[in-house]
């Protein structure tokens, strides 16, 4: 509960921490010293000042000569030696943040103190955080600081578990802007061979694939998986550890036994054709002795995965009852259960989100490489994740997807063994996900004036350097008519941000260059308000476009996009010189006034059920 209450405080405060380096104050090394252990226990760091800043807290009277951090100001600081230290230290570049903290002594006015920290004003040019101890004694300190706006707390510990909640925030933050460096999830897959397989299940009335549909579902969504034959007895089995040529494992094969080692299923590293025979023939009357009622398919043989070094990996898939399906990453093999080792991601995941759920395993540390180990393969197991997410996106009827192990090393990954468990799916797919993935269905052509097929879609995460580029390649004539003041380049968070956008509740068109698709040439954008029945409008075309009938296609197309999700009245802002958009906008039955805020600025707003498209 203290800490639920710290993350309150301090994310509803709005100040932002650009990293993790964290300088201390105080009027005690101890109490200092705890701290800046505490800090560095829960994955934060201690900031570096620079020598200028450590030669100006020296001058401050400190009892060392070369002062570190943490800062001890003696137990006598006043305020004005605590604003000082302060402002020395959120002027250094290597400082990110600032806790101040105050312990009761016989020479020190924690009042005083305090005054000298609300001095530096509500919005201090970096995150400054507090921490008076002392019960009833500095309540009045404590007054002083959130009088002054500035986050306080009651404990030291609750300052650093605060502190700590803001790094990560931003660091989430950070994490959700990244643009995606690899190809649209999904690209390549053969969806009509995965659908074919669960319809059969279905049909069938099974609940589970078959460890050969399980292995085809893996191929078609880009997974390597090791070969593997299906074998009706023992003789077959002979025959194709013949053609395997080489040590092989023997499984049952059963859609009934879904955990086969825990009931002797499995039996690794058979040297010889006629030992898979053997092994085989003994299994399958183990089994039927065991399990009468079990229906037996056969036995599989698949090729031993020699991979001196590889890690074991779980990678998949379930649903979650509020959630709806998530990815399951983390440390894989018999003792996955027992480890414990995994971290969870929501679907649909792109790299970005992929490396979180990964960073935030233990086993994350050892596939970066040691010893006389070479580093995994990062950008393979990034693409197993990515896949795994995209099968739960695509198919609503996968309930359960289980690949362990996954085999990772330098040279890639494997999936040895995998489950897939399937149910019907009633009503649209997409509900069940807590994000709407990347809308496909939504990727047409138009035509222009002179017959010139345009392709447009959604915008996606990958398109930030392509608006950019558009922007770069515009007038700035055009960019201030758009953004209503003069813009020059769009920055990588802003790009990230119109590129970035929650399918639920906003959408953005993005038309291409037709002989070149990796090139914007126009932009619709709408973002909805929380009840969905108002939305703001923007549009961009890049400069040299104009005239060409792009503009009035791609405005019908979003009002049209627009009236299919209920959305009542569409508003936007354009500037008073800009004739061609306000001629545009009464063409499709706009209304258009001036602002009664902004002079130069003329509202319009459409009820999209009166549009004259």
């Amino acid at each position: 509960m203290e800490e639920l209450f710290a993350a309150v405080e301090t994310l509803s405060s709005g100040r932002r921490v650009t990293g993790s380096r964290l300088a201390i104050v105080a009027n005690g090394g101890g109490m200092g010293i705890l701290c800046a252990d505490a800090v560095v226990e829960n994955g934060g760091a201690l900031a570096m000042p620079d020598e200028e800043t450590v030669r100006n807290l020296a001058a401050l009277e400190f009892g060392t000569a070369r002062p570190s951090n943490p800062f001890d100001l003696q137990e006598d600081a006043d305020g004005a030696r605590y604003r000082a230290a302060i402002e020395a230290l959120i002027d250094d570049r290597g400082v990110d943040a600032v806790l101040a903290l105050f312990c009761p002594t016989a020479v020190g006015d924690g009042a005083d103190a305090a005054r000298g920290v609300a001095a530096l004003g509500p919005r201090p040019r970096k995150a400054i955080f507090t921490s008076w101890i002392g019960g009833r004694t500095v309540e009045e300190a404590r007054r002083i600081l959130s009088d002054a706006g500035m986050p306080t707390y009651d404990t030291a510990n609750q300052a650093v578990n605060a502190y700590m909640h803001r790094v990560r925030y931003q660091e989430n933050q950070t994490q959700l802007m990244q643009v995606p460096s690899v190809a649209p999830a999904g690209a390549g897959a053969d969806r009509g061979a995965v659908r074919g397989l669960i319809d059969t299940a279905l049909s069938e009335g099974r609940e589970w694939l078959s460890e050969a549909e399980s292995k085809s579902v893996r191929t078609a969504y880009g997974l390597p998986v090791v070969e593997t034959r299906l074998c009706a007895d023992p003789a077959d089995a002979v025959t194709a550890a013949s053609e395997l040529d080489g040590p092989v494992a023997v499984k049952i094969a059963s859609r009934d036994i879904q955990h086969k080692s825990t009931v002797g299923g499995v039996v690794l590293d058979v040297d010889t054709p006629s030992a898979a025979g053997t092994v085989a023939e003994a299994m399958l009357a183990r089994i039927r002795r065991d399990f009468p009622d079990a229906e037996i398919d056969g036995i599989t043989v698949q090729r031993m995965a020699r991979r001196p070094g590889a890690h074991e990996l779980l990678v998949g898939m379930t649903e979650d009852r509020q959630f709806g399906p998530v990815v399951v990453f983390g440390a894989g093999g018999k003792a996955a259960e027992a480890l414990g080792d995994t971290a969870i991601g929501l679907v649909p995941l792109n790299q970005p989100l992929a490396e979180a759920v990964i960073a935030r395993t233990r086993i994350a540390r050892l596939l970066k490489g040691y010893s006389d180990v070479a580093p995994a393969d990062r950008a393979a197991i990034v693409h197993a994740l990515v896949s795994v997410s995209q099968l739960a996106t695509d198919f609503a009827e996968i309930r359960e997807l289980d690949i362990n192990p996954l085999l990772a090393d330098a040279d890639g990954v494997i999936a040895l063994d995998a489950r897939v468990r399937v149910a019907v799916a009633p009503g649209d797919p997409h509900d069940r996900l807590s994000i709407l993935p990347y809308p496909d269905r939504l990727e047409r052509t138009f035509a222009l004036k002179d017959g010139t097929a345009v392709p447009v879609r959604p915008i996606r995460p990958d398109d930030a350097p392509r608006l950019q580029r558009s922007v770069e390649e515009s007038d700035p004539e055009d960019l201030r008519m758009r953004f209503l003041h003069p813009v020059r380049a769009l920055h990588d968070l802003l790009a990230a941000r119109l590129s970035q956008i929650d399918y639920s509740r906003e959408m953005a068109f993005a038309a291409l260059q037709p002989d070149d698709p990796d090139r914007i040439i126009g932009v619709t954008h709408l973002a909805a308000d929380p009840d969905g029945r108002r939305a703001e409008y923007a549009i961009m075309l890049r400069s040299d476009l104009k005239g060409r009938g792009l503009g009035r296609i791609m405005m019908k197309d979003l009002i049209d996009y627009a009236r299919d999700r209920g959305i009542e009245e569409i508003f936007g802002e354009v500037l008073a010189e800009n004739k061609p958009m306000l001629t545009l906008c009464r063409n499709l039955g706009f209304a258009v006034s001036p602002s009664r805020h902004e002079p130069g600025v003329m509202n319009v707003v459409l009820k999209v059920a009166e549009a004259t498209v």
